[in-house]
């Protein structure tokens, strides 16, 4: 399964557990392409000094090599062309 950041600027970017969702999911509700690479590594996003203080700005999704080996996904970070609400609202749908 593919795991879904809702990340936010800063040194800390996710809080909370990601949500585990199958990376077809993520490619028709969220419009994720292999062109959209984001990282290898979601340590750190640059902000302001306020980061701390917002809310998640951008959808990050992160691909092992297992769930992305079947379509050549390389692993790493993805960062999802959608909002944060948008995002939120696609896959309340697809959660248990």
């Amino acid at each position: 399964m593919a795991k879904v950041h809702y990340v936010r600027e800063g040194d800390d970017p996710t809080s909370g557990e990601p949500l585990e969702v199958a990376l077809s999911v993520c490619v028709d509700l969220l419009g994720l392409s292999k062109g959209n690479p984001f990282s290898s590594d979601r340590r750190r996003l640059p902000g302001t000094r306020m980061a701390a203080f917002t809310g998640p700005r951008s959808v990050v999704v992160e691909v092992d090599e297992d769930e992305g080996r079947p379509g050549r996904w390389k692993p790493g970070f993805y960062i999802a062309p959608i909002s944060v609400s948008e995002a939120r609202r696609a896959l309340a749908a697809v959660q248990v």
